[in-house]
């Protein structure tokens, strides 16, 4: 499939509350009950889209909730606008290999809503304050994890080679079809929500660049939600090499993020604690994982 033929079925897919500068948004709105999810709520919590961001949102995609505090409105790359300059030729043998590869012009706005509607909803709570620096780290990459895991859930519903495509488009994680095939048949065995609950916090698990993690850990992590045992020991590894970011991408963006966010030191020095203690202890982070199941309920 070419990009001409791309943009037609882009263009034709008119779907409400679509944001029509970006590629393959509405197509994802229409078939992805993940990505419908969140935009609608985004929309309920009068989060905007506004297209053409500021020139340092292309250099540091880790700068965008910065924006958000800003303007309360999530920056858009018109890559349809940039596509189409593209001469004609380029288009016919142009496909979605070549479209993944302009990282400037590829948007994130289910990752970039999750973390916004993440923020907000903790604006509401009372006592959500952190204490310290270590605690606001923890939150920092509880957000992350958050983001992390909806953009997860939403591949365990690409079923077909163009929902894949799209939504590799619109999506930071690089994923491939073997594990995605995988995510969807755990979706399938295990259900939405209690998969969304593990994704949660094995991605916040590989937050701290653990370099192995023992079974009883894994449990741990699992008993959270309710009864585990070995017998589920399979489905927990397969989630978390699903889950794995390369470290090397992983500490580039987390420096930059927590520099951003006004942290003094190097992000390393606010990662010596137990992170699963700190998840149990910490009704912030509790009650936004209860707003996001009770948005996602019903998948």
């Amino acid at each position: 499939m070419n990009l001409n033929e791309i943009i037609r079925i882009h263009k034709n897919t008119k779907t409400p509350g679509s944001v029509k500068q970006c590629l393959g948004d509405g197509y994802l709105l229409a078939r992805n009950p993940v990505y419908r999810r969140i935009r609608r709520w985004a929309t309920a919590e009068g989060i905007k889209f506004r297209p053409n961001p500021p020139e340092q949102i292309y250099a540091f995609p880790t700068l965008s909730l910065g924006e958000y505090k800003r303007r309360r409105a999530i920056m858009v790359s018109d890559n349809i606008a940039h596509f189409r300059r593209l001469p004609k030729g380029l288009r016919d043998r142009f496909g979605f290999r070549e479209v993944h590869s302009s990282y400037a012009l590829q948007n994130r706005l289910l990752h970039e809503s999750s973390h916004c509607l993440a923020h907000e909803h903790a604006l509401k709570l009372r006592n959500a304050e952190p204490r310290d620096d270590r605690e606001r780290a923890f939150n920092v990459l509880f957000e992350e994890s958050l983001a992390n895991a909806t953009e997860l859930l939403a591949f365990s519903y690409a079923a077909d080679d163009l929902h894949f495509e799209f939504l590799l488009m619109n999506t930071y994680l690089a994923m491939e079809r073997p594990p995605v095939e995988r995510l969807i048949a755990i979706r399938e065995k295990m259900g939405a929500l209690p998969l969304f609950r593990m994704l949660v916090l094995l991605s916040l698990k590989t937050q701290f660049l653990e370099e192995a993690v023992p079974d009883t850990q894994l449990l741990k992590l699992a008993r959270l939600f309710g009864p585990s045992s070995k017998r589920d020991l399979p489905v927990l590894r397969a989630l978390l090499e699903i889950v794995k970011m390369h470290d090397v991408f992983k500490i580039k963006t987390a420096r930059v993020y927590f520099l951003a966010q006004g942290f003094e030191k190097h992000f390393f020095h606010y990662l010596d604690f137990d992170y699963i203690e700190a998840f149990s202890r910490s009704p912030r982070a509790n009650a936004i994982l209860k707003k996001f199941e009770k948005e996602l309920a019903g998948l």
